[in-house]
């Protein structure tokens, strides 16, 4: 199945285990709506989140995924200083 680029990963927010999420589709609020899921590569591997929360913010989407609960979890995701493409099937 083909997956398609929803978001661009740009930075972590917070102590709390949120991202920020440059947009780059239509319709976000069905492409981040709770329980959707979405995809990343990190370090050569696919990598499956499921959205727990989704909010604009200053013109970026703040996102909440399931399991990662602090910065430190979700710094895993962020380890490069380039962006990180998010792709939904």
């Amino acid at each position: 199945m083909e997956k398609i680029k929803v978001g661009i990963l740009t930075n972590t927010h917070g102590l709390r285990g949120e991202v920020k999420v440059k947009i780059t589709s239509d319709f976000w609020e069905e492409r981040f709506a709770k329980n959707a899921v979405l995809y990343i590569d990190v370090d050569g591997r696919t990598k499956e989140l499921c959205v727990v929360n989704a909010r604009l913010h200053k013109g970026m989407l703040i996102v909440k995924f399931k399991d990662y609960d602090d910065i430190n979890q979700v710094c895993l995701l962020y380890t490069s200083p380039s962006p990180r493409d998010m792709r939904r099937s």
